[in-house]
């Protein structure tokens, strides 16, 4: 089974040490971290046995990461287009397959132009996945009403499953109370050519960050012939 956990860490602001517990017990073979800083940096010890993948460059007040278990194939830096930060797309190998991974951090804010420049940006990704035949896109969306564009067949990305949506949000996110609260959970998780097996939140009420962490396991059962360099 491939389990990868996407959080968003909230810059730190929170119980750091609890925040690197929950994460080094996650078990994940691949860990996708959003709103990551320097001092979130100085608190995860997940140790040898993972590599941490990290832009270089201006990210902003935070960066978009990856640590990872498994072999690392190819790894890529993609602009996200009104944003400084990148979303980052790597390829790795786990058992037969070469599987691509992208942890992404799309704009915030309700308002419409907001809403273009995600579109805008969603876009642009899928122009850069053409040939991504076993991927995995994880991370916080930020989608929000009618924004969802899977439903849509003629888009660029609907041959993609969309995993359950689950609330993910700490009571200290600002987009739990009344006045602010959308209509989706953020943080969530599309996959091409992988069977979903299971999938959970991770992390503890409001202690750890504003957001819940969520692992989502994989298995590759129907694509033994899934190598693709």
């Amino acid at each position: 089974m491939l389990n990868i956990l996407t959080y968003n860490v909230a810059q730190g602001k929170y119980d750091l040490s609890g925040l690197n517990k929950t994460i080094t017990s996650s078990g994940a073979q691949i860990i996708c971290l959003q709103e990551y800083n320097n001092k979130v940096k100085q608190h995860i010890k997940l140790g040898s046995n993972y590599n941490l993948i990290e832009p270089g460059g201006k990210q902003g007040f935070f960066r978009n990461v990856i640590y990872t278990k498994l072999p690392i194939i190819e790894v890529n830096f993609l602009p996200t287009s009104g944003e400084i930060r990148n979303i980052i797309m790597i390829k790795v190998k786990f058992k037969k397959c070469v599987i691509t991974i992208l942890n992404l951090h799309l704009s915030a804010g309700r308002d419409l132009n907001k809403s273009n420049q995600r579109q805008t940006q969603l876009n642009d990704l899928f122009k850069n996945i053409t040939n991504v035949k076993y991927g995995i896109i994880i991370g916080d969306f930020n989608l929000i009403n009618d924004e969802i564009p899977w439903s849509n067949n003629i888009s660029p990305w609907y041959k993609w499953n969309v995993a359950p949506l689950i609330p993910t949000y700490c009571s200290t996110n600002l987009c739990v109370k009344s006045n602010l609260r959308f209509r989706y959970p953020f943080d969530r998780c599309i996959y091409q050519k992988l069977t979903l097996v299971n999938f959970k939140l991770i992390g503890n009420k409001s202690k750890n960050s504003d957001h819940y962490g969520v692992i989502y396991t994989f298995t590759t059962q129907n694509s033994s012939s899934c190598i693709i360099m």
